[in-house]
């Protein structure tokens, strides 16, 4: 499919301008898991608590009184 037929069907034109941009420049990037991370000495490595562990952490440095 040619460039412009993508952009033309496409519903989010700024998001496939620049996946088009990306894929010209040969800047794909691919999803990577963590696998990992480390707390302290805790090693997390289940997908859950490595989310909890980022919301916990992302939770606490946010100013409430914006």
């Amino acid at each position: 499919m040619t460039l412009s037929k993508r952009l033309l069907k496409s519903n989010n034109k700024s998001k496939t301008t620049w996946n088009i941009i990306n894929e010209l420049l040969g800047k794909q990037c691919p999803s990577q898991d963590i696998c990992e991370i480390i707390i302290g000495e805790k090693h997390l490595r289940n997908q859950h608590n490595i989310g909890e562990a980022f919301n916990k952490y992302f939770s606490s440095i946010i100013d409430l009184n914006m």
